[in-house]
């Protein structure tokens, strides 16, 4: 579907490029033959826009027929890295095509150079944001501090990468439900820490406020440490009073789809031996 909307564009702006480039030659040949009789000015004035027409006409069948050059090394499913890589190919021709156009209508190399520059630092000024965010993509792929299927922390947010696109990262925190993910934008790769669990368990903190007059919390505790016998214990459950609140937390190391499980198993745990 992507690719059909993209060729059907391409066709009509090449058929519509064409016959107007057919109707500015038509004018000029019949001119030429007497048939008609046309000033000198209006025919330079055919011939300029005859030149423009077909360097944009070019342009467009080169597209045409090389764009899908341009995105075989993505993958399949990548339809978003696959949008942009095109759009930013087809500007590329048809921004050589301009220059062409500029260079046969008088303007010079030096002039042309400075417009391209202004051009340039206009855009990147203007969409620093989106260029941005193409850079940090680009070095996501390249270095790879995380590889789709790990399983990432970075800033508040934590889950398992899914896509790594132009503009977002998709962490999925829930595996156990499906299509819904977090979208974090990429620049913010570039301002947090990233902490990179891979595809091995993952260490996850369980922390609940509890009653301060529950009796036997010693006791208590040492039962709850007995009871986790489903998960690995990287900290032993103890106490904590934070702003005059108790809570009893604990840190334990689970494999990734199965933390949720296990975290609402403790806090049941908690709930029935401190109640």
């Amino acid at each position: 579907m992507f690719k059909a909307k993209n060729n059907k564009l391409l066709n009509k702006t090449i058929l519509i490029f064409g016959a107007i480039l057919i109707l500015f030659i038509s004018l000029i040949l019949i001119d030429s033959y007497n048939l008609i009789s046309l000033s000198i000015a209006i025919i330079n004035i055919l011939k300029t826009l005859a030149v423009i027409i077909s360097s944009y006409f070019i342009a467009s069948v080169i597209i045409q027929f090389t764009s899908s050059w341009s995105i075989k090394f993505i993958k399949e499913e990548d339809i978003e890295t696959k949008l942009i890589i095109e759009k930013v190919y087809s500007f590329m021709i048809y921004l050589l095509a301009t220059a062409f156009v500029l260079w046969k209508i008088g303007v010079t190399i030096q002039n042309i150079a400075l417009i391209s520059g202004l051009l340039a630092t206009g855009l990147a000024f203007a969409l620093r944001e989106v260029l941005l965010s193409f850079f940090v993509w680009f070095i996501l792929l390249i270095k790879k501090p995380f590889r789709i299927g790990d399983n990432i922390k970075i800033g508040e947010e934590e889950g398992n990468v899914k896509h790594i696109g132009i503009f977002y990262v998709h962490l999925d925190s829930t595996p156990e439900s499906y299509d819904d993910f977090i979208k974090i934008p990429n620049k913010i790769f570039i301002d947090k820490a990233i902490y990179n669990y891979g595809n091995r368990k993952v260490p996850f903190k369980v922390s609940m406020t509890i009653k301060s007059n529950v009796k036997d919390l010693n006791k208590k505790i040492e039962i709850l440490n007995n009871k986790i016998n489903f998960v690995n214990i990287y900290k032993k459950p103890y106490l904590e009073n934070i702003d005059g609140n108790l809570y009893i937390t604990t840190y334990l190391i689970s494999e990734y789809d199965k933390r949720t499980e296990n975290r609402n198993k403790i806090i049941e745990l908690i709930i029935n031996i401190f109640k």
